[in-house]
């Protein structure tokens, strides 16, 4: 078993690739990171806190790789290319699994489901299900026409979800089988833009998906039809997204920006950092490390920028828990202060000879009531939002 690493990384140096990047992610363990090229090559490179140095290389695809991923157990890496195969390789670099023809078109979405499980998602809207063990696909479905540009599962491993660049999310039940009509288990309306990533969030509660009108679509869980609320204020498209936390995404635009965002309440709260100076190359994948202090995109520039985000992630969640802190107080006040009140109007009953006119009270008294629970319940949200929003204008 690999051992975690304790050693503290600052902010690596700007790396630049041979050719142009399509895919980048982080090991779970070590302080490496994978990165897949146009060329076909996957690349795996160190980096700590003055360099950034290649230490493998793999050219078993012969077109463009677009995905490199570590699995979970850090032991293997799966890769994915335009060739329309599909490859894992253990940690000494040893073929463990090719397989040549998993889909006729391009693959271009891959997600882990468990140690050996699989889902892939190609060009033209395929999405197919492989059993790593017995080397073979055990499921496979089609609902949108164009390319699958993310893949997601619930904590169940029961509801694969999945979004395409035709403007669906649609929702497929693992356990039916694939020519079942109940595998389909919701599909959204069509949002009428490229939907680029997904995530999910709020401990599952919301889907969130981002788009290429620079919007942030959060769809209720059980509720796929339409999203339920937004996040806007990117200017151009969001290629990629990362989550950070149940409650804190961070996203990579078009417009080459990190941002860091808070989910409900929503908002931006701030700009992290720039893919490069003076340029605006667009962000086509952003990640985070397992430490959650440093990040990483890819951009057109053929290079690896790496950002130092501890100090939004410490005042994520400092900015959590003063909220909660905040709104217990507030609730707390205003309930014995409703109590209070309750007292008083039952005093006041008392003192009514008048039946008929102690059922009117009784009625105005419950109305009021229910307008005060209202009250106190929008006072409390506006709370909130207000204190986050304070606390996050003095970063």
């Amino acid at each position: 078993m690999i051992q975690q690493q304790q050693e503290i990384i600052m902010e690596p140096p700007l790396y630049f690739a041979k050719d142009h990047l399509f895919d980048l992610n982080f090991h779970p363990f070590q302080d490496v990171v994978c990165c897949a090229q146009v060329t076909g090559v996957v690349n795996i490179l160190k980096y700590s806190s003055d360099d950034v140095v290649e230490i493998a290389a793999f050219t078993h695809h012969q077109q463009s790789a677009r995905i490199s991923q570590f699995f979970r157990d850090g032991q293997h890496l799966v890769t994915a290319s335009k060739d329309c195969s599909f490859a894992v390789l253990d940690n000494n670099g040893k073929m463990v699994l090719h397989q040549l023809k998993a889909h006729k078109h391009a693959i271009n979405a891959l997600k882990q489901l468990n140690d050996s499980i699989i889902a892939t998602g190609d060009d033209t809207g395929n999405i197919k299900i492989w059993d790593l063990r017995q080397n073979k696909c055990v499921f496979k479905v089609k609902e949108a026409e164009e390319a699958i540009s993310g893949i997601e599962i619930d904590s169940s491993n029961n509801l694969l979800l999945s979004s395409s660049l035709d403007g669906y999310l649609s929702v497929h039940d693992l356990r039916f089988q694939s020519t079942n009509e109940k595998c389909l288990y919701a599909k959204s309306d069509c949002m009428e833009e490229e939907l680029t990533d997904i995530c999910l969030v709020k401990n599952g509660q919301f889907v969130c998906i981002s788009t290429s009108e620079g919007n942030l679509l959060l769809f209720k869980w059980d509720y796929f039809g339409d999203f339920k609320d937004r996040i806007i204020g990117h200017p151009n498209s969001i290629d990629s997204i990362c989550k950070i936390d149940e409650h804190s995404i961070i996203t990579g635009g078009e417009d080459g920006l990190v941002r860091g965002v808070s989910v409900f309440p929503n908002m931006i709260t701030g700009i992290l950092g720039q893919h490069e100076d003076n340029s605006y190359f667009p962000i086509t994948k952003i990640v985070v490390d397992r430490t959650q202090k440093i990040a990483a995109s890819l951009s057109h520039d053929s290079s690896i920028k790496f950002y130092d985000i501890a100090d939004f992630v410490n005042k994520r969640k400092t900015a959590k828990v003063q909220v909660n802190e905040t709104e217990f107080e507030y609730t707390n006040k205003q309930t014995q202060k409703d109590m209070d009140m309750e007292g008083d109007s039952d005093d006041s009953e008392d003192d009514s000879d008048d039946d008929d006119d102690d059922e009117d009270d009784d009625g105005k008294q419950k109305k009021q009531k229910s307008l005060k629970t209202k009250n106190l319940q929008q006072s409390i949200a506006n709370l909130k939002k207000q204190k986050i929003k304070q606390f996050f204008d003095k970063m």
